[in-house]
């Protein structure tokens, strides 16, 4: 063994045969320089610095992995992590392209106890992000299967309101029809309803 002196000043013990056979060539700096060098080649190959998929792509990256982001409890915390080869930017930019990233879509998991992998991700809108939630309810109406979100669109009957009618005890097709009243102001056969008290949210 011998103990060397690197040309950067830096020291270090290296055996006879990995001296003889030009093995090691520094101290450990010539390693590190080469890793700089190549990581600022793949951001300056990719030109994608400052994007909006390469902030999708970071962000991932730091609410699966960083316990100060503010929603680390929802993602890293809960044992949801990224695929390996999405730990480079390159190939998620890759994938992304070749499924069809746009501008309006946000990254989507489609199952959402499972991370972040091509195989479980997707390019999604708003109204599909909102039916995808785990806290979301599924109603069934008319032998069809729906959440709220998708009814409140369906019928034209705000999401606020259907929620409020599943509170008072409505069913059945009932949560997605406008009430009908008559001139007393009551329901239609004339009786009131508690649905008269919650008009500031949206008549029902």
């Amino acid at each position: 063994m011998w103990d060397c002196i690197c040309v950067c000043g830096g020291k270090t013990t290296v055996a006879s045969s990995s001296l003889r056979k030009n093995y090691t060539k520094s101290c450990g700096c010539l390693q590190r320089e080469t890793i700089g060098m190549v990581a600022r080649k793949v951001l300056t190959k990719h030109g994608m610095k400052g994007t909006r998929l390469y902030s999708i792509w970071r962000n991932m990256k730091t609410r699966c992995e960083n316990p100060n982001s503010n929603r680390y409890k929802h993602y890293g915390a809960r044992g949801i992590t990224y695929c390996v080869e999405w730990g480079m930017f390159e190939p998620f930019m890759e994938w992304a392209l070749e499924n069809g990233y746009d501008d309006d879509l946000t990254l989507d998991r489609k199952n959402n106890d499972m991370g972040y992998s091509p195989d479980n991700c997707r390019w999604a809108n708003w109204i599909t992000q909102e039916n995808n939630r785990g806290n979301n309810t599924v109603l069934e109406i008319g032998n069809e299967c729906h959440t709220l979100q998708e009814w409140s669109r369906i019928s034209g009957i705000g999401f606020s309101t259907i929620q409020v009618r599943l509170k008072l005890g409505w069913q059945g097709e009932s949560l997605i029809k406008p009430v009908k009243r008559n001139k007393k102001g009551g329901s239609k056969n004339g009786s009131s309803t508690a649905t008269d008290h919650i008009s500031p949210i949206e008549h029902i």
